[in-house]
């Protein structure tokens, strides 16, 4: 799949998982950057697994964006609170 697309979906994803975690913590522009990491990230991981559905625009590759967002959002939060 295209790099837009999956930078697409990592706005889109990061927006989900800030606010379902607790509504942009961190500012909503590193959540957006994150959230596109994240999804590309996963969307990597997916293909190199071989994981059906996520070369095309589907359920798939907003769960993918949505998971990989959400770990790397985690991973972020977690680290700046060790830090600070």
């Amino acid at each position: 799949m295209s790099l837009l697309v999956w930078i697409a979906l990592g706005v889109v994803a990061g927006i989900i998982v800030s606010t379902l975690l607790d509504g942009s913590a961190q500012g909503l522009l590193i959540d957006v950057l994150v959230g596109i990491a994240g999804a590309i990230a996963g969307g990597l991981i997916y293909a190199t697994f071989g994981v059906p559905g996520v070369e095309t625009i589907s359920n798939n590759t907003l769960i993918t964006g949505i998971v990989g967002a959400g770990v790397l959002l985690l991973g972020y939060r977690g680290v700046r609170h060790a830090i600070a």
